[in-house]
């Protein structure tokens, strides 16, 4: 993070030993974990964390986002993809009281789906040519 001093690595390992381990800042950790990573463009290893973090906290819509993202930037399209349809039927059917995400961020989700449908018919009729 910006302005602290000291080795970027025995950071690193003291917050994976945390979230590993820790008993009490463990969840924390791994939020922190999954910020790392996405900085250090790791996204594959922030989607593990998230998969844990969701598994202990499933009713958390912005995990189910977070994760779509890091599917992105991992070059995980199709998975991605499936990851916010997944969640928009959630939102839909109010599944786990996803139904309280706020209408920006439902709205915010549906043009998302939309790009990435339409790239994906895009690129299939790109490949059909």
């Amino acid at each position: 993070m910006g302005g602290v001093r000291g080795s970027k690595e025995k950071g690193e390992e003291w917050v994976e030993r945390v979230a590993d381990e820790g008993t009490h800042m463990q969840t924390e950790a791994k939020v922190l974990l999954t910020l790392l990573y996405r900085r250090e463009n790791r996204p594959m290893d922030a989607v593990h964390v998230l998969e844990e973090l969701i598994r202990k906290y499933p009713r958390n819509y912005v995990l189910q986002l977070e994760m779509g993202s890091m599917l992105l930037d991992a070059q995980e399209k199709q998975r991605g993809l499936e990851v916010f349809q997944r969640t928009r039927k959630m939102v839909r059917e109010n599944q786990q009281r996803f139904g309280r995400m706020p209408e920006r961020l439902q709205k915010a989700l549906d043009r998302k789906i939309e790009e990435l449908e339409e790239g994906g018919a895009q690129m299939a009729a790109d490949r059909a040519e």
